[in-house]
């Protein structure tokens, strides 16, 4: 299986940063272009490689409409399981 697809599932509200792009028919580029957030910051994020800042919450909560509970929850989910991943494979 892809890593990334463990990572960023299709379609799966744990990830509400792919979600939010996905149900919107977005592309990486084209959430940063609208909402004037790079689009390597807003992949790392949405990959769990980067941890926003309290004014990037901020943002992504104002874009998306998550609560900060749900943002939040769903980093540290991505981050568990790029983890999980990573230590699978080195375990091969």
């Amino acid at each position: 299986m892809n890593r990334l697809a463990m990572i960023s599932p299709i379609y799966e509200n744990d990830n509400v940063l792919y979600y939010f792009r996905a149900t919107n028919g977005l592309t990486i580029r084209e959430v940063a272009a609208e909402y004037g957030i790079p689009a390597a910051l807003w992949s790392q994020w949405e990959t769990g490689l980067g941890n926003p800042t309290l004014p990037s919450l901020e943002k992504i909560h104002a874009i998306t409409g998550e609560s900060y509970d749900n943002i939040v929850a769903s980093l540290i989910s991505l981050r568990q399981r790029r983890k999980e991943c990573s230590e699978s494979q080195e375990s091969k």
